[in-house]
C-alpha cells in the first residue's frame, strides 16, 4: 500500500514551478489498530488514510483508518521552469502513480491539496477524453499533455488491478504529508 501526498507550487503566473511528492509504503500485518474516538493517536501518526493532524481525526475515524508502520518512505521534488502551479500539482500526482505502479502497490491513497487534480481525476477526465480533450465550453483542456500521461497511468493501474482513492487535504494546515 502507498499513501502519497502530491503537491505543486509556483512563483509568478508562469515562472519557477515545481512538483513534489511525499508518502509512505506499508503492509497490512494484522497488528494494526483502528483509529477510534478513544484511541487518540498522536499527531503525525501514519495511518492507512494519511497522517493524523489537528484537523482530520474525525475523518480518519469515519474512514476506519488503521494506524500503520511505514516500511519505506518516498520523497520527490522536481523543478519545472516556465510552468504553472497546476502543472506542478499534476507532476506530483503523476509521480505518485508512477511510483505505485513501479513498486507493484495493491492500493494507492492519493491525498493532494489541489481541487484541480481531484476534480480532474474524479469528475472531468472521462468527459474530456470522450470529447477529444475539449471542455464543455468548447475550449481545449489546459495542460492536456499532463492529463493524458495521468490518464495512461490510471489505465495501467486498472489493467494491473491496482485500486486507488483520492481524498483532499487542506493545504498549509500543518499536515506533515502536505
Amino acid at each position: 500500500y502507498l499513501v502519497a501526498y502530491p503537491d505543486g507550487g509556483c512563483r509568478g503566473a508562469e515562472a519557477s514551478a515545481g512538483g513534489g511528492l511525499h508518502g509512505y509504503f506499508f503492509k497490512l500485518t494484522g497488528d494494526e489498530t483502528l483509529v477510534q474516538e478513544n484511541s487518540a493517536p498522536k499527531k503525525d501518526t501514519p495511518t492507512s488514510r494519511g497522517y493524523v493532524d489537528d484537523n482530520n481525526f474525525g475523518e480518519l475515524v469515519s474512514l476506519k483508518a488503521l494506524a500503520v508502520k511505514p516500511i519505506e518512505y518516498v520523497d520527490y521534488h522536481h523543478g519545472l521552469p516556465y510552468s504553472t502551479n497546476n502543472i506542478g500539482e499534476l507532476d506530483g500526482a503523476i509521480k505518485a502513480f508512477e511510483v505505485a505502479l513501479e513498486k507493484g502497490v495493491k492500493h494507492l491513497v492519493l491525498i493532494p491539496d489541489s481541487e484541480y487534480v481531484i476534480n480532474g481525476i474524479k469528475s472531468h477526465l472521462a468527459s474530456w477524453k470522450a470529447s477529444n480533450w475539449i471542455k464543455s465550453d468548447g475550449q481545449p483542456v489546459k495542460n492536456q499533455q499532463h492529463w493524458k500521461v495521468l490518464d495512461g497511468l490510471l489505465l495501467e493501474a486498472y489493467q494491473k488491478g491496482m485500486t486507488y482513492d483520492v481524498q483532499w487535504v487542506n493545504s498549509h494546515t500543518d499536515n506533515i504529508g502536505n
